[in-house]
């Protein structure tokens, strides 16, 4: 498969795994608003009021959960895969001794035509390690020594 191709699909991948995972999110706080209007409907008291707020406290977990997601689609946005690179940056693909990568956000692994390619970011322990590193490189991580021998 041609290079670009395969970044575009990465990205595709991930984008519609936080579209998911945004959609989930949204959905839960759209049930915690309803329970919460339910219950207001059919509490009375002192028990009204802490069942209230605990589900507030879950509505802004939920949104701070939401808040956190959308910004991870955002940096998708803004990953650069009509590109190919000599280094290691967002947007790159690496082959490795260890596997292959997509460098853009951590995400779960993605197949794509019996290849598993692992999304990581630059600032993961790993991700830092291998920042602008070029094919041909060998890095030790974790007592390991894994040689980068494709990048783009």
């Amino acid at each position: 498969m041609e290079q670009l191709v395969l970044k575009r699909k990465l990205l595709d991948s991930l984008i519609a795994e936080i579209d998911e995972r945004i959609a989930s999110e949204q959905f839960s706080i759209d049930a915690a608003q309803d329970a919460a209007r339910s219950e207001s409907k059919t509490s009375s008291g002192d028990m009204y009021e802490s069942d209230v707020a605990l589900m507030q406290l879950e509505q802004e977990k939920y949104v701070e959960q939401l808040d956190a997601t959308v910004e991870l689609r955002k940096k998708l946005n803004t990953i650069n895969v009509s590109q190919i690179y000599n280094t290691v940056q967002t947007g790159s693909v690496i082959n490795t001794t260890l596997g292959k990568f997509f460098i853009a956000i951590s995400g779960e692994d993605i197949e794509i035509e019996d290849d598993e390619y692992t999304p990581i970011s630059l600032r993961s322990p790993f991700g830092m390690m291998i920042k602008d590193a070029k094919a041909g490189t060998t890095i030790e991580f974790r007592e390991k020594l894994i040689s980068i021998s494709e990048v783009f």
